[in-house]
């Protein structure tokens, strides 16, 4: 029914001018025509009073704003009878967007697939975007991840013990737990120079351990807990001006020393200054840089376990650091 129809009906139903309606006036004319008109009433003042008409304009503006009430309501009733989607559909005014869903073999296309290529080739090489979808290949799922570090600054803690033994002179070291090391890893150690100050251990120069086992307290340790130094690494610039280079291993003791001539950094004229010793424990041996200089005369041959976790001792460095790299 259109609003010219709608109209008529509604001036039949009120009591107007109805037979105007197919006059091919417009809605709009033929509302006025009835609202302005005069009623079915019978009484000769409606024609000649103004105050009449009037009471009936008033009247027909009742009637009209009564019919639109309950278009209204009857609107409303039937939004609460609807689901919630279909709801949004209604309240958005458009039935487009109220659709049947789509069988598998017709899929839906968007209207910018739809719209015909300017290029006849190019529109014959174009594919719906579901069929796209379906046909490529299922995305990866790409996380990211952080690299291991393959470098740690190690802690260094400070604790009293003796200088080796049978020499119960006690000495201040730097301990560091260094973990296990595997072959291809290298100590790095950095100092600002060594202790050059006299004392009556001073010949003994300064030193480092890589211990297996409780080497804080090798003192009170003994027999089966007997810690072992994998390496001892002892440079004596006063006592001879060589680098003694030994081991020490549980249920063995001592094995056999290597004396290296002191090189030119570790002699007394430099003993303040900075130097960087780099110690890798290669497949058969501890091989030795110093300040990033390969040193094959001061290798060692590698033995004893490793597969635990170790200790470094520092003795007698100033301020010492140190890096573990792995390899």
């Amino acid at each position: 029914m259109g609003l010219a129809d709608a109209t008529c009906l509604v001036a039949r139903l009120a009591g107007g001018a109805g037979k105007k309606c197919q006059a091919g006036l417009s809605p709009t004319r033929m509302l006025r025509v009835w609202l302005h008109g005069p009623c079915r009433c019978d009484v000769p003042c409606c024609k000649a009073s103004r105050r009449r008409r009037k009471v009936c304009f008033v009247r027909r503006s009742h009637v009209l704003a009564c019919f639109c009430s309950s278009g209204l309501l009857l609107y409303v009733l039937f939004l609460f009878q609807l689901d919630t989607t279909s709801k949004e559909h209604w309240l958005g005014g458009s039935w487009s967007a109220v659709r049947l869903p789509a069988s598998a073999d017709t899929p839906v296309r968007p209207e910018s697939l739809m719209q015909r290529s300017i290029d006849p080739q190019a529109e014959k090489t174009l594919k719906p975007l579901e069929v796209q979808e379906a046909t490529a290949a299922p995305a990866s799922i790409v996380v990211p991840t952080t690299p291991a570090p393959s470098s740690w600054r190690l802690p260094l803690d400070w604790q009293k013990t003796q200088l080796g033994p049978g020499f119960p002179d006690e000495i201040d070291s730097a301990w560091s737990d260094i973990g296990v090391m595997e072959s291809g890893d290298v100590l790095q150690i950095e100092a600002e120079g060594f202790n050059s100050k006299e004392s009556p251990i001073a010949v003994w120069g300064w030193y480092l351990n890589v211990w297996k086992g409780d080497g804080r307290n090798w003192v009170t340790k003994k027999g089966n807990a007997e810690p072992s130094r994998l390496l001892h690494f002892n440079p004596r610039p006063r006592g001879g001006g060589y680098i003694a280079i030994n081991n020490f291993l549980k249920g063995t003791g001592w094995g056999k020393e290597k004396d290296v001539p002191i090189p030119e950094p570790w002699k007394m004229e430099n003993a303040q200054k900075s130097f960087v010793l780099e110690l890798e424990l290669g497949e058969d041996a501890w091989l030795v840089k110093l300040n990033g200089r390969q040193q094959p005369e001061m290798s060692y041959k590698r033995e004893g376990d490793h597969r635990e976790p170790l200790i470094l001792q520092l003795y007698d460095l100033i301020n010492p650091s140190v890096t573990l790299n792995k390899g």
